[in-house]
């Protein structure tokens, strides 16, 4: 999948084997920074010409309480406590493809959250879910596309 936000020049591109196998690379001023998820092990590096002097170089380990999902991540409703309200959408064509559109808001100890989510017509697998502020503008988007692709994802050593 594919996350931007608002105001991040740069998108993150996130890779998924199930069970247990991410893969997301964030680039920015000059910087790309890669973390890699097996299991209960994490590796991150950083490389690029904006880094800070005294970066450590290669794979760092993490320790477990370190890892965590990506910030602005769309919310799950199965997991929600309290209402969730989902609304039919008109459908929309996203790079070619024609999706179902709906629109959840879960209200529970917070504010309410709301999301747009776009699901593919003849696969019925999601294609884009947007998070709104709370004024209704889009915050961030996530793109998902190359459902079952083959993708190969090896936790590195550290150092």
């Amino acid at each position: 999948m594919k996350i931007a936000a608002t105001g991040q020049p740069e998108a993150i591109v996130m890779e998924k084997v199930n069970p247990d196998r991410t893969r997301m690379i964030i680039q920015a001023q000059g910087v790309s920074m890669e973390t890699i998820v097996v299991g209960n092990e994490t590796r991150t590096r950083m490389s690029g010409t904006g880094m800070p002097a005294g970066s450590p170089a290669g794979w760092q380990c993490q320790p477990a309480q370190a890892q965590v999902g990506p910030r602005g991540s769309a919310p799950d409703p199965t997991k929600a406590k309290g209402e969730v309200t989902v609304n039919r959408l008109a459908d929309a064509t996203i790079d070619g493809a024609k999706t179902r559109g709906y629109q959840y808001t879960m209200k529970s100890d917070g504010p309410p959250v709301q999301s747009r989510v776009f699901v593919l017509v003849d696969r019925s697998l999601p294609r884009r879910t947007e998070v709104l502020d709370n004024s209704g503008n889009v915050e961030s988007t996530f793109d998902y596309y190359d459902f079952n692709a083959p993708i190969t994802i090896d936790l590195p050593k550290c150092g």
